[in-house]
This record gives structure tokens, C-alpha cells and sequence, in this order.
């Protein structure tokens, strides 16, 4: 009676258990079907005194059209400014993105202009600047990361599984 008695707790225990597991890898497999977008980029700091650095504000978009909450993190991108990479980095930290709605996150940037300075600022300050961010997302298992990729572009939204979406109106 004993043993019935243990084996009851413990089916118990390892079903919550493992209910609380599957419902943690179906958040972070939510990020897939996220998408995301470059909503602006915004230079906060420029000086002629070293011209190759600027520092920018982007601010990522992220929708998610699940039923369930998705999670982001970390989060690797690259910036580039037509087809010049200005910066790259990390961004660490979670970010839950609740289901059916959108949320954005910041990212602060410091861009490396060495190249094409003078072209690169002016297309920034003005607004022409076309950005593209190549970016991977991580699903963290308890059996590593999975990775997917995703192309984030000022008006159009992405996803993570690498299905485009019609560009927003202006």
C-alpha cells in the first residue's frame, strides 16, 4: 500500500513537472512564428572630432499572432545600412512578448562608419537609409540552444521561420 502510495506522488510530481517543461519549450518555440520589424533608428550622438562612431537608437518591433506567450533571448544582430554592416552585438536579457499582441524593445547601437562615412550619416540623419537587421533568435532547451534565423527590415514584417509579410502602409 506503501509503494502504490509513493508511486502515486511521484507520477504526481513528475507530471507536473514535466507539464511545466512542455509549456516552458512551447513559449520559446512561440518565437518562431513571431515577427519582427525595424520600427526607427534614431542617431543620438555624432561628433566631427572622431566621425567613424555614431551612436543610434533602434527600436525592433515584435508581433506575436500566437495563442501562447513567446520569449526572446538572447538575441544576436547584425545592422546594415543598404548593403554596409555598421554594427553588430548582442542583446542579452529576456523579453516575453504576451500572445496576440506586439511589443518593442531598444536597441542602443554604436555604428562603426569608418567606410563611407560621410554617405552613411547622411542617408542616417535624413531618413533614406534603407536598415536591414540579419538576426538569430535562440530557443533555449534543456538540450541546448536551437537557433532561427530572421531578416528584420524597416516596414515589413518577418518571422523567425522565414515567411514575409506585406510591408505596412505609410
Amino acid at each position: 500500500m506503501k509503494r502504490i502510495g509513493v508511486l502515486v506522488v511521484s507520477g504526481a510530481v513528475l507530471a507536473v513537472v514535466g507539464g511545466l517543461g512542455c509549456a516552458w519549450l512551447v513559449k520559446r518555440q512561440a518565437i518562431r512564428r513571431c515577427e519582427f520589424q525595424i520600427l526607427s533608428v534614431w542617431p543620438t550622438r555624432y561628433s566631427l572630432l572622431d566621425p567613424r562612431l555614431l551612436d543610434l537608437e533602434v527600436r525592433v518591433g515584435v508581433k506575436n499572432p500566437n495563442d501562447v506567450d513567446a520569449v526572446l533571448e538572447p538575441f544576436r544582430w547584425h545592422l546594415l545600412v543598404g548593403e554596409t554592416e555598421i554594427a553588430h552585438g548582442e542583446r542579452w536579457g529576456r523579453l516575453e512578448v504576451p500572445a496576440g499582441r506586439e511589443t518593442e524593445f531598444l536597441l542602443p547601437v554604436r555604428a562603426d562608419l569608418w567606410e563611407g562615412a560621410k554617405s552613411l550619416v547622411k542617408a542616417v540623419i535624413d531618413g533614406s537609409a534603407e536598415y536591414r537587421m540579419p538576426a538569430t533568435v535562440y530557443l533555449g532547451t534543456a538540450f541546448g540552444d536551437i537557433e532561427y534565423e530572421v531578416l528584420i527590415e524597416r516596414g515589413r514584417w518577418t518571422s523567425a521561420g522565414g515567411f514575409e509579410k506585406d510591408p505596412l502602409p505609410e
